[in-house]
This record gives structure tokens, sequence and C-alpha cells, in this order.
């Protein structure tokens, strides 16, 4: 449930999720600060309900997973009685089977939930520079492929504008 929360809660990528380090995790401020590609730094904000799971997550980590203190990585498996850090393929086929079994379907790639956070983003009155930003993009072009905004969200922006100006007009009357 945390690897989908963070996924659908932050837009990291795949192999961000991967390397995620717990002491680079700020709870409190919600920020988590991770190796973009080409293993730039970056800090991402992360939404509440993602960081509370995240809190829940290491509140267990411990006492599921004996010898963590000794392995720097959020997401653990064990493995042949040893601890070690969840491969970005481990994580994948656990986002894809849990997709699976809650959609009674076909599993959504973690991709698709990047594409999902970011398509959900713009849709909440976020602007595609804070998206760039967000998903560690250098180029706005990359970012506006992550929109998938369909007509009928086409339709309620120019409804909601439509009614703001309506607003603006009858102040000025």
């Amino acid at each position: 449930m945390t690897i989908l929360s963070l996924f659908l809660g932050s837009g990291i990528r795949l192999g961000e999720m991967a390397r995620i380090l717990v002491k680079k995790i700020n709870l409190k401020k919600q920020l988590i600060d991770i190796k973009r590609k080409g293993s730039t730094e970056d800090t991402v904000r992360v939404m509440d309900q993602a960081i509370q799971h995240v809190k829940a997550y290491l509140d267990i980590r411990e006492s599921r997973y004996t010898g963590t203190k000794e392995v720097p990585f959020l997401f653990v498996t064990l493995y042949g009685g040893t601890t070690r850090s969840l491969s970005r393929r481990a994580i994948e086929n656990l986002v894809t089977k849990y997709t699976a079994a809650f959609a009674q379907g076909e599993g959504i790639s973690p991709h698709k939930l990047r594409h999902s956070f970011a398509a959900d983003f713009i849709r909440n009155g976020g602007s595609i520079v804070l998206l760039r930003d967000q998903l560690g993009h250098s180029n706005i072009e990359t970012t506006s492929l992550y929109t998938n905004l369909s007509n009928k969200d086409n339709e309620q922006v120019l409804s909601r504008m439509e009614a703001n100006r309506s607003k603006q007009t009858d102040t000025l009357k």
C-alpha cells in the first residue's frame, strides 16, 4: 500500500522509488530527497496521505524485517534470511500485482501511476511548470506528454473559466 500511495502521492519514477533512503525522508515537512535520472539530487514534495503511509510503514519496518538498520533504502525484503533493498523489478511486480487485484483486471505499471499523478495534478489546478519540477523533467514538452487530459477535462476548465469571468463581470456592474 505504501508503494502505491507514494507513486500516486508524488509522481516519482520507479528507479527513484527503489533508491529512496530512509535518512532522506522528512515526514514533518512532507519532503523526500531523491536521486533523479542522471544521479542529480532533488527534493520532492509528497502528499500527506502518502507521508502517513510511509510513517506507518516505517513504524513496522524494523519489527517485520530484522536487520533493517544496516539497509539504508526505504523498501526492503527478506531474501534468504537476509534483509535487502527491494529491487526495481520487485517494486514493479508488486505494483502490477496489487493494482490488478484492486482493479479486478490487468495491473497498472508504475509509469501509468506517474501519468495518473500528473493528470490529477493538472486537473486540481497545478501549473505545468510546477508539475515539470515535481516530475523532475528538464523539458516542459516532456511534461506535457504526461497530462493526458480528456475533452471532458477541457470542457470543465472552460466552464470554470466562464463562471469566474461571469463573477468578475457582475462585480464590475
